[in-house]
């Protein structure tokens, strides 16, 4: 067999206003045999997400696959870790992971004292 790689990219990129939503996408890619089991994680609890995609053959033989989830940014779900969990055959799982950020809405003031290290 040959395992994914697995990543995770969040539309928009960057941090988002409250209330909008981000799309996380895990993109399991370069594998062998095409049956793949994909499961999404948010902080470590488990996702009710039914993702089942089909993965499709690439020109080289082997399967990739995205599943995609839709999360709402709310403020309490900054920093929040959204993992992307692939079973290949009897492998080990392997993950990939998006983070959640979210800015505070202007409050006509500087909340840069609120937010820390966070620069990019």
């Amino acid at each position: 067999p040959v395992p994914p790689s697995v990543s995770v990219v969040a539309a928009p990129s960057g941090a988002v206003e409250v209330n909008k939503t981000v799309n996380f996408t895990c993109r399991v890619q370069g594998f062998y045999p095409g049956a793949v089991n994909v499961s999404w994680q948010e902080n470590g609890t488990e996702m009710n997400t039914r993702s089942n995609t089909q993965p499709t053959e690439t020109s080289r033989g082997l399967f990739e696959l995205n599943s995609m989830v839709t999360v709402q940014a709310g403020e309490e779900k900054s920093g929040s870790r959204f993992t992307c969990l692939v079973v290949h055959e009897d492998q080990e799982p392997i993950s990939g992971t998006g983070i959640l950020r979210v800015t505070a809405p202007a409050l006509g003031e500087s909340n840069e004292g609120l937010i820390g290290d966070s620069s990019e």
